[in-house]
């Protein structure tokens, strides 16, 4: 039961309840359509996708259900990913500002992260940790 979720059952007609060890979450979203949809969209392994919804979840802390490029770049400077130039920073937000612009949902989420550059996935990857 490595890395398995804890899920807590309370019955409504008699208040008993119970424990039940579920799959990890990764293994479970895996399969789902909205996962296979993104997967499909970005050019990603449905499991990377669930990392990458996992990810965006933090990132839309209005809970919105889209995040803008404001957002993202303003993330992005607070990462502590590394030691970046100010230039290497004016580049990254350029490149979300160009890219982005429009929010975008999960799926597009998905799809501007599997092509932002490696700097940018690791700043973007970084900001939940802070």
């Amino acid at each position: 039961l490595i890395n398995c979720r804890r899920i807590i059952v309370v019955c409504s007609c008699c208040t008993k309840s119970w424990v039940d060890m579920v799959e990890p979450r990764s293994q479970q979203l895996s399969s789902q359509p909205l996962n296979m949809a993104a997967a499909a969209a970005a050019g990603v392994s449905p499991t990377e996708v669930d990392r990458l919804m996992e990810l965006f979840e933090c990132l839309d802390s209005s809970r919105t259900g889209k995040v803008d490029a404001q957002r993202l770049a303003m993330i992005m400077r607070r990462s502590n990913s590394g030691i970046v130039s100010d230039d290497e920073v004016e580049f990254m937000e350029a490149w979300i500002k160009n890219v982005v612009s429009s929010p975008v949902d999960v799926i597009g989420f998905c799809r501007i992260y599997a092509l932002a550059p490696k700097e940018i996935q690791l700043a973007l990857g970084d900001a939940c940790i802070l």
